[in-house]
């Protein structure tokens, strides 16, 4: 596969889904949130209450950026649940 053919979030999400690591020029960190921001967000999302949510902070431009991932994660599969900017996952709650 050609890495420079890919959009960056492309190329983030083959990283993520092949368990590969996101090179640190992304700056990836998992988000803390609150237990009462993860209930609201799956809510908004319509995601079953059991299932326990992550978010992934990335910045695609070195450290500036705001984009999120957000996934359920087990050993047997990963489940992408939304994918945007603060803005469009936490603001509208």
């Amino acid at each position: 596969m050609e890495n420079n053919t890919l959009s960056a979030w492309d190329y983030v999400l083959v990283c993520f889904f092949e368990r590969r690591p996101i090179p640190e020029y992304f700056y990836p960190h998992e988000l803390k949130i609150s237990n009462k921001l993860k209930q609201q967000i799956k809510k908004r999302l319509g995601i079953h209450q059991n299932m326990t949510i992550k978010i992934l902070e990335l910045h695609f431009d070195g450290h500036n950026g705001d984009h999120l991932l957000v996934y359920h994660d087990t050993p047997a599969i990963t489940t992408m649940i939304a994918i945007g900017t603060h803005h469009t996952i936490f603001d509208q709650l």
